[in-house]
């Protein structure tokens, strides 16, 4: 769990670039078209959308509790569960202890589903998905003014997201991977 919450620290705090060299920077559309990367039903591409529509609620809920300062995670546990809603409240924690907050907002620049799990009820209750987040105008504050991220701290994240629905609602739940990228 430690590990995790210095994964979603780092997203708000220092964020992340630079895919490692040779890879490629696929760009998949920033519109609100969603590009899936296995065939799959109408039911399926249905319930792609709507987790990749609870992944930007994710994001959005993040932006909340750091702005607040760590006193607002209502909206966390709207859109997280399992071990994102643990490393998100840890980082509340740390906002609250340090005294921190933020100022700006994270961008979702695109997104792609990767994967869709159907359970035995028939239905996708998982899905990955796969996303380029910009963090560079989200910045994180001491009581002071002063920038809690180092300069020239990357600023942008490729995250692949377990997304699972939980009583017919999607929610963030276990990071997949988190990594240094390029939107």
């Amino acid at each position: 769990m430690a590990a995790t919450s210095a994964i979603a620290i780092a997203s708000l705090i220092t964020g992340c670039n630079g895919a490692p060299s040779g890879e490629p920077h696929a760009r998949p559309s920033t519109s609100s078209a969603i590009s899936i990367a296995t065939s799959a039903s109408s039911t399926d591409s249905g319930a792609a959308a709507d987790a990749v529509s609870a992944y930007r609620h994710f994001i959005e809920a993040t932006d909340v509790m750091a702005t607040s300062g760590g006193r607002d995670t209502s909206e966390l546990r709207k859109y997280a569960s399992g071990a994102m809603l643990g490393a998100e409240l840890n980082q509340a924690a740390t906002f609250k202890a340090q005294k921190w907050h933020s100022v700006g907002k994270q961008k979702v620049v695109w997104t792609k589903v990767l994967k869709i799990a159907p359970q035995n009820s028939g239905r996708a209750d998982e899905i990955t998905v796969q996303a380029c987040v910009d963090s560079s105008q989200a910045i994180a504050l001491t009581t002071d003014g002063k920038k809690v991220r180092p300069p020239g701290t990357p600023t942008q994240l490729l995250d692949e997201m377990k997304m699972v629905r939980a009583r017919d609602e999607w929610r963030a739940n276990f990071p997949q991977s988190r990594r240094a990228g390029r939107c």
